[in-house]
This record gives C-alpha cells, sequence and structure tokens, in this order.
C-alpha cells in the first residue's frame, strides 16, 4: 500500500522523485530554487540537514524564500530561529504533506499543452496563478489540473464545461477546508492553546491528533462523494425505467391518493456565505432545518434528506404538501431567515434505503431551482390532486427546466383572497 507522502515524489508521467531523504538537487527542484540556495540556507542552521533533507523541507524552503523576497535578511531569520523567537518547527506540524514543484516552467507547460489559452488562464485563475511568470515552475498539483483538463477535452468537452466544473469543485473544496478548519481549531487547538505554555507547544501536542482528523476528513469526502453519484445515477436509472415503462404500457398502477415530494432551500445562501461568514450561515441552516421538519411533521411529512440550505420532504398527499409548503414559507419570513424557493410534484415514487427516487423527485428539484425568492411553484399533478379551496394556483406557463426533454406546466401556489 503506497504511502500517505508517496504523491510528493510523483511529477509528471508518473516519474518518481528521489526516495526520502530528498538530494539538495531533488529539495531545489522541488522548492523551486537552486541547489547553492539550498546549501545557504542549509548553512545558515535553517534546515534541518546539509546534503539529505525531508520533504517538509519544501515548505521550510518555500517560505524562507518568501520572507526574504519581502525584505527580511536571511541572517536575521537565522539569528531568530537560534534564539527560539522565530520557529520553522511549525512548518513541519501544519504542512506534513508539501506540494512540490516541478522542473517544468509555466512557459514550457504553456507550449506543450494542447487546450487554448482562454482556458488556460481560466484555469490559472482558479488556481490563483495568473500572476506567476513564465519562468516560474509549477506547481505538482497544478499540473495535475492542467492534465485532467487535457484529459476531459480528448474526451469532447468544451472549454466553457472544463472551466465551469473545476470552478465548482474548487469552490466546494475550499467550503469543505474551511468547515474542517473551523473543526479542528474548536476541538482541539483552541482548548490545547488554552492549556499549553506556548502557542508553538499546543501546535506540537496537537500535531498528530489534528492530522487524524484531517485524513478522517479527507476519507469522510471520498465515501459521501462516492454515494452522492450512486443515488444520482440510481435516480436517472429509475427516470428512464419509468419512462420505458410509460412507453410500453407497463406502468405500475397509480397509488390511490399518490404522495408528493417538496424541495425547499433559501435563496441567496451561497452569496451570505461569502459575505457572511460560514458559522452565520451554518447557523441560519440549522435554524431552517429545524424549521422545516417543524412544519412538515404538523401536516404529516418527513425530511428525506438535508441538502446544506434545502430539505427534501415528502407528504402523504397534495394538499398536505402545499398548505405545509406555504406555512413554510410564511414562518421563515417571520422569523428573519432569508425568503425561500419552492417546488412540488406528486405521484408514484420508488423506495430504497429510505431514500424516495423517481421522475417526482427530478420535477420536484426542477421547479425548486427555478422558483424565484418566495415562490412555491407545483406542477400540474399537484394542481390536478388538490382538493380544497383555500388555495389558487395561478398559471406561470411552459417552462424548460434544466435535464428535460419537454417544457413543463408549471403553476404558484397562494393563498386564497
Amino acid at each position: 500500500m503506497p504511502d500517505d507522502n508517496d504523491y510528493l515524489h510523483r511529477p509528471r508521467n508518473g516519474a518518481a522523485m528521489p526516495a526520502m531523504p530528498l538530494t539538495r538537487e531533488d529539495l531545489a527542484t522541488a522548492a523551486g530554487t537552486t541547489a547553492d540556495e539550498v546549501a545557504r540556507l542549509a548553512a545558515a542552521g535553517l534546515l534541518r540537514g546539509f546534503d539529505a533533507f525531508e520533504p517538509t523541507d519544501v515548505a521550510r524552503v518555500r517560505l524562507i524564500r518568501a520572507l526574504e523576497a519581502v525584505g527580511v535578511p536571511g541572517d536575521r531569520l537565522a539569528a531568530a530561529a537560534r534564539q527560539g523567537s522565530v520557529s520553522f518547527d511549525f512548518v513541519d506540524l501544519l504542512m506534513p504533506d508539501t506540494v512540490p514543484l516541478v522542473a517544468e516552467t509555466q512557459d514550457q507547460l504553456a507550449m506543450r499543452s494542447r487546450m487554448s489559452l482562454w482556458l488556460r488562464q481560466a484555469i490559472r485563475a482558479v488556481l490563483g496563478t495568473v500572476g506567476a511568470s513564465g519562468e516560474e515552475q509549477v506547481r505538482s498539483d497544478d499540473l495535475q489540473v492542467m492534465e485532467l483538463a487535457d484529459r476531459a477535452h480528448e474526451m469532447g468537452a468544451s472549454d466553457e464545461h472544463i472551466a465551469r466544473m473545476l470552478r465548482v469543485t474548487a469552490d466546494s473544496a475550499r467550503l469543505l477546508v474551511a468547515a474542517q478548519r473551523d473543526f479542528i481549531d474548536e476541538v482541539v487547538l483552541t482548548p490545547a492553546m488554552r492549556a499549553a505554555a506556548s502557542e508553538l507547544e499546543a501546535v506540537r501536542e496537537t500535531a498528530p491528533i489534528r492530522i487524524e482528523y484531517r485524513r478522517i476528513g479527507i476519507e469522510l469526502f471520498k465515501v459521501l462523494y462516492l454515494r452522492t453519484i450512486e443515488v444520482a445515477v440510481f435516480q436517472s436509472l429509475v427516470e428512464m425505467a419509468q419512462r420505458g415503462l410509460a412507453r410500453e404500457g407497463l406502468s405500475p398502477p397509480a397509488p390511490a391518493v399518490p404522495p408528493a415530494i417538496a424541495f425547499a432551500d433559501l435563496s441567496g445562501f451561497t452569496r451570505m456565505t461569502q459575505e457572511r461568514g460560514d458559522t452565520v450561515a451554518a447557523e441560519l441552516a440549522s435554524r431552517f432545518a429545524g424549521l422545516v421538519q417543524e412544519v412538515a411533521a404538523a401536516r404529516g411529512g418527513t425530511i428525506v434528506k438535508l441538502l446544506g440550505d434545502g430539505a427534501m420532504v415528502r407528504f402523504p398527499d397534495a394538499a398536505l404538501s402545499v398548505t405545509a409548503m406555504l406555512e413554510l414559507r410564511r414562518r421563515a419570513g417571520r422569523e428573519a431567515l432569508p425568503p425561500v424557493h419552492i417546488g412540488i410534484d406528486s405521484g408514484s415514487l420508488v423506495r430504497r434505503d429510505g431514500d424516495v427516487f423517481g421522475t417526482v423527485v427530478n420535477l420536484a428539484a426542477r421547479a425548486a431551482s427555478h422558483a424565484g425568492p418566495g415562490e412555491v411553484l407545483v406542477t400540474g399533478a399537484v394542481v390536478t390532486a388538490w382538493v380544497g379551496g383555500e388555495v389558487r394556483f395561478d398559471e406561470v406557463g411552459e417552462v424548460e427546466l434544466r435535464g428535460l426533454a419537454r417544457p413543463v406546466p408549471l403553476y404558484r401556489a397562494e393563498p386564497a383572497g
């Protein structure tokens, strides 16, 4: 089984860097400097070796050179390190998995890349390397991203699709890392700093558990990512099966009282997260989840799953779903939550592992995505199943929803009068 740090020694095309310890030349390449510079830093006592080095020395060299570039003299850094007023042990404790540079420069990568200048610039904007000069070396993970984009392009993806996928993935990664950082700070680091004699002591003592939490976070992301893919694929299979059976006249008999699915989420949540921070956004999402649970339970509904800033809810029938969602909209406004947008559909559902699938789920989700702030949009099936006079349905018209082959008639639900 490969070591957790094996990727540190694998630049482009699978070629392996020398096994630990690193030579002076290996370290120079990985840190984007020269062997003479490495020797100078080692002689000053800023590195832990002279001819043999560890992967974490890559981060040490890059940090020291960045400080020197803004005017901090190297000899002063060395003196401060010897006196203990500055410690580079932080680098080893906080960055055990250092990402190295490769020998290839930005210009060399551009010369051999088959992608357009527009896509290269779009990728560099996401990676934060737009300001890098052509002579600067490329990070190994930047190289991986470029090669993955090249592969997607060869398979037929357009520049625009690749850039959009990269932006979404990078934004999601930043949110995950921010949440994990806050978790580790609150659970491990802050309590340790209150009890420890110094910041360095707290960092050193908590390093093993912080790294283990980091690994748990990575594994958790892998599990949930693969699970989400599997659920999405199963949903698509159910929809295709339902459509195929309908064409052949083999659809199962509809229930006498079809259940309903409602999707509800907060409008402007992503912007709010960016403007007000993850803590405020998480508190609002938690309050909203509690409100959905309360309103749904009062009308026989159950939360199928929570979706970040929203929820998927199952109701015994269409009427209960509409009255519950109108009440949810009213309560959200009264409790100073952002406006909600809601979509509802009614019909047969396929159940598996406590989850529900089918065209009803897809239509309700798409209707919610189309709804504006404060709108409750329902399908024709909901209108047909409605019994009672306390709600009116204003026709929106046939709407083209993403992922659906034909336009779908939608209606806006409002309290009568």
